[in-house]
């Protein structure tokens, strides 16, 4: 504007026709993101305008001698105003287009096609017996016909197998289909969900070809991730379930990629996803122990349990229906089994009857238990063989720093103990599988053997009540032997023998050991008598001596 500070308004080039006249076609507004329109578009307003521009090109007497002075411009304003008569076009499409926009940008929908056709005519000479068929097909897609789109996109590289043009194809017809142009052929055929897989199939075979295996795989799995619904086809579920458990990750990272995906499908209670995000665990589990890192191996089964426990369990966390559930997991059966062969594995070379490979053994066990630790699960707690693992791997750290025999007889009763579980109906449980009993009591006589060989007679590893756990156990193995073929078993009679006499100078060392901590805890004390006190007269005595009294009963 000047200096004073007046600002001129607009002024009008072209007479009738506004600077700000684009307006009508565009939008000034930006971030909008809805393309750059304007939001409610006025057709009668914008054909007249265009006509009062196109008679000021052709009117005004400055553009005239602009004209004659640069004879260029001449073919161009023509071109503007719609006047074809010196331009050669080299297809039917570009005429076509230029009319659109230059000659007739008002022609009913309806006409369009009549009109493309005229013009296809003139260039009859010149089309290709391909491209007349093409033609043809955007003839038949100008009358309405939907799926003649897809029918000609699929047949000019769709269906080929490459990536790009699948994936057009289908998005193509998803858009007919949400904008309700494109009918079903059938109740059992679904154009769709067809072209989705062919889709997703290519997507991950045009990848697989360069190297790119993972990459194909992710990009089919969320291709296919936002089909998958309640009422949905289950094909697109059983695809993309298929995708997942052909899929073997090359990188931890890519596998919780995968799984990140999938886990809204899993929390939704998915059943068939979650087998194909337990295959993924799976095969992530199987890499690291083929590196021989059984703690990656663990990591990736406690996060199969994890995602396990979203579809497979309900209601509070240590009620028995629930850790029932979680146990019929596949991830959770492997790692019962990983963990229950390793302590078996090891508890063998601890009572002598394998040498080799103990020291790897004893390795492995750690590093799946400091996995167990690390991963902060609070599944752990729930699954027994872990804690069986836990206590075996204890007695094999203190058999070899040679630390108090005390640790392992804890560690053994730990393991045959019997608990009842949390429904208070009664059942009873050890944390120990039946097959480990024996390898456990053989332990248990090592220890016993140990402890008669000491010169004092008043020490015991174990206690009273742990040498009841050691016979209850002996007498399980013993009776489940004799309902079997003796022929069979491979405990025989002799070690059967050694074992029921080791345990029984056990009880007795035991029960002398606890009379002895007693008498060791009754030295110092003022003696009184307390014969005399009957339940009868019981009150009649002071209550010094009722105390002391009670206090002998309870200790003898």
């Amino acid at each position: 504007g000047p200096e004073d500070g007046n600002f001129l308004s607009p002024v009008d080039y072209m007479e009738g026709v506004s600077p700000s006249a684009y307006l009508l076609w565009e939008s000034n507004g930006t971030g909008r993101g809805v393309g750059d329109y304007p939001v409610h578009f006025e057709p009668h307003a914008a054909y007249q305008t265009w006509q009062t521009w196109q008679e000021s090109i052709k009117a005004s007497a400055e553009l005239r001698r602009l004209r004659s002075k640069i004879p260029e411009l001449n073919k161009l304003l023509d071109m503007l105003c719609g006047n074809f008569r010196y331009i050669d076009f080299d297809r039917w499409e570009e005429e076509f287009c230029a009319e659109l926009l230059y000659k007739i940008p008002n022609i009913r929908l309806d006409d369009m096609r009549a009109r493309a056709a005229k013009v296809m005519e003139k260039f009859s000479d010149k089309r290709e017996a391909f491209d007349e068929a093409l033609d043809n097909a955007v003839l038949n897609i100008m009358s309405g016909n939907a799926g003649k789109v897809i029918q000609v996109i699929y047949s000019v590289g769709g269906g080929s197998g490459a990536a790009l043009p699948a994936v057009m194809t289908s998005l193509l017809c998803q858009l007919l289909e949400d904008a309700e142009v494109l009918e079903e052929l059938s109740d059992k055929y679904c154009l769709n969900t067809e072209l989705l897989i062919t889709a997703s199939s290519s997507i991950r075979s045009s990848l697989a070809t360069e190297g790119f295996h993972d990459l194909g795989t992710r990009l089919a799995v969320r291709l296919l991730l936002p089909h998958v619904k309640i009422g949905s086809d289950l094909r697109i579920t059983a695809n993309l379930v298929d995708t997942l458990e052909h899929h073997s990750p090359n990188s931890d990272a890519e596998a919780n990629s995968l799984l990140s995906l999938c886990r809204k499908l899993v929390e939704r209670k998915n059943v068939r996803v979650l087998d194909g995000c337990d295959s993924i665990c799976l095969a992530r589990h199987q890499y690291y122990l083929t590196e021989h890192r059984p703690g990656g191996a663990v990591h990736w089964l406690l996060t199969g349990i994890e995602l396990e426990s979203l579809v497979l369990c309900d209601g509070p966390k240590r009620s028995g229906a629930w850790q029932r559930a979680l146990a019929a997991g596949v991830c959770y059966r492997r790692l019962v089994g990983d963990f229950t062969e390793t302590a078996q594995s090891l508890l063998r070379r601890l009572v002598g009857e394998e040498q080799q490979g103990a020291a790897l053994l004893f390795a492995r066990a750690k590093e799946m238990v400091a996995a167990i630790h690390a991963k902060e699960s609070s599944l752990a707690a729930f699954i027994p063989a872990v804690k069986v693992l836990e206590n075996v791997t204890s007695m094999a750290g203190a058999v070899a720093a040679r630390k108090e025999e005390t640790i392992v007889a804890n560690n053994i009763i730990a393991c045959l103990e019997e608990r009842a579980n949390d429904e208070d109906d009664g059942v009873v449980s050890s944390l120990a599988l039946p097959c480990m009993y024996w390898d456990l009591l053989r332990l248990a006589s090592v220890v016993l053997g140990r402890d008669a060989a000491k010169d004092t007679r008043v020490l015991s590893s174990f206690d009273v009540r742990g040498m009841g756990v050691l016979l209850s156990k002996f007498t399980f193995v013993t009776k489940s032997l004799e309902m079997q073929d003796q022929l069979d078993s491979k405990i025989s009679p002799k070690e059967l023998q050694d074992t029921r006499l080791a345990l029984g100078e056990g009880l007795k060392r035991a029960f002398v050991a606890e009379n002895s901590m007693k008498k060791s805890a009754s030295i110092g004390r003022p003696k009184a008598s307390t014969t005399g006190i009957y339940a009868a007269n019981f009150a009649r005595h002071s209550r010094e001596d009722q105390e002391r009294a009670v206090r002998m009963m309870l200790e003898y």
